[in-house]
């Protein structure tokens, strides 16, 4: 009455990893219930296990064309004062960035002259990088944001890359890391983000 079957799913590296299906109820004309009615089941397809299964993958076979939400991701936003919670030695952390995705690191800051350091590094291969902004009286959306360092896409598996920014208006920093170049790999990205204040001699670290 129950059947179970397993199947593989091919990994890089010529490895793979076993995909357990879902038990399924088999049909057949005998099948009847505790009441002696005829039953019906559906079968669960392996498209549907493969479309709920890559979104989980760090390696996605391919893009969900009917999820573009799952495209773009955001982390919380940064203020001047998270930056005092951080120590003078600051934070690492790694993000993921879906194969054709995107994500954004936005940092709000409110005093010129404040300059903004930021330091990645990206596993495979390359990521595309880009610097937006906003001024404080708009919501933040990514089709009206201005774009204050045009993307360029940056090798960054061997060695980290730097940059810095002088805060000239207040408002949101985003830093955005673009992944749509590859549509089969997501990218790891380890980075830091420094601040230092106007009155400051020593820069500030901050961790998202």
């Amino acid at each position: 009455r129950y059947a179970q079957s397993t199947h593989c799913f091919p990994l890089p590296n010529g490895r793979s990893f076993p995909k357990l299906r879902k038990l399924q109820f088999l049909q057949s004309s005998g099948s009847l219930d505790d009441g002696g009615r005829k039953q019906e089941f559906d079968i669960i397809s392996d498209e549907e296990i493969a479309r709920s299964l890559s979104a989980c993958s760090p390696y996605n076979s391919s893009p969900s064309n009917s999820q573009q939400e799952n495209t773009f991701h955001m982390s919380t936003t940064r203020t001047v004062e998270d930056i005092a919670d951080c120590g003078p030695e600051g934070v690492q952390g790694e993000i993921w960035v879906n194969a054709g995705g995107t994500y954004g690191i936005p940092v709000l800051l409110k005093v010129p002259e404040t300059v903004l350091f930021w330091e990645f590094k990206c596993e495979p291969k390359s990521i595309s990088f880009e610097l937006k902004y906003r001024p404080l009286s708009e919501d933040l959306d990514l089709s009206a944001l201005e774009v204050i360092l045009p993307s360029v896409r940056v090798q960054a598996d061997v060695q980290p890359m730097e940059g810095h920014l002088v805060v000239r208006e207040a408002g949101v920093y985003v830093l955005m890391f673009d992944n749509q170049h590859s549509k089969f790999i997501a990218k790891k990205v380890s980075y830091k983000l420094h601040l230092r204040k106007p009155d400051s001699s020593e820069p500030k670290t901050i961790q998202t």
